[in-house]
C-alpha cells in the first residue's frame, strides 16, 4: 500500500447508499473496506475489499477494525452506514433489544428518503477529503487500552 493511499471502512455496503459510498471512495482513490451481513454487488466486490460484518456484534466489529489496521496500517475514515428499518409507528415495533437499539438509540426516519445514493456518496467523500483534525477519540481509545 502506498503511504498516501487513504483507507475507509464502510458499513452497510451491500446496497443502496452504502454501495454508492463505497464506489465513490474507490473512484476517489481510497482503499475501501466494504462491510455488510450480505455480499455487496459485484461492482463493489471488484473494487473494494469485502468483510462480513454484523454491526450489532461488538467483538466482530473489533476484529474487522483490527484486521483493517493490521492489513493497511491505518484507518482514515469510518462511514457508519449500516442500519435497520422497520415500517410503522415505533410503538408497534417488537421490543427486542436489537430493534430498540436501531430505532431509538439510532435514527428514526419518517417519510420517504428521497435522496439519490450517488449524491449522498459524493457528499460523504467530499467531507472525508476536507482538511480534518487529528482523531482525538481514536487516540484516547488507544491510550485506555494500555
Amino acid at each position: 500500500m502506498s503511504t498516501d493511499e487513504r483507507v475507509v471502512l464502510v458499513t452497510g455496503a451491500a446496497g443502496g447508499i452504502g454501495s454508492a459510498i463505497a464506489l465513490a471512495f474507490a473512484d476517489a482513490g481510497w482503499r475501501v473496506y466494504a462491510t455488510d451481513l450480505e455480499q455487496p454487488p459485484e461492482s463493489v466486490r471488484e473494487r473494494c475489499r469485502y468483510r462480513e460484518l454484523d454491526v450489532s456484534d461488538a467483538d466482530r466489529c473489533r476484529a474487522v477494525v483490527d484486521g483493517v489496521l493490521a492489513e493497511s496500517g491505518r484507518l482514515d475514515c469510518l462511514v457508519n452506514n449500516a442500519g435497520y428499518a422497520e415500517a410503522g409507528p415505533v410503538a408497534d415495533v417488537p421490543a427486542d433489544e436489537r430493534t430498540y437499539a436501531a430505532l431509538v438509540d439510532g435514527w428514526v426516519l419518517e417519510g420517504p428518503l428521497a435522496v439519490a445514493p450517488e449524491r449522498v456518496a459524493a457528499a460523504v467523500v467530499r467531507a472525508a477529503e476536507a482538511e480534518r483534525p487529528r482523531a482525538r477519540y481514536l487516540d484516547s481509545a488507544r491510550e485506555s487500552r494500555r
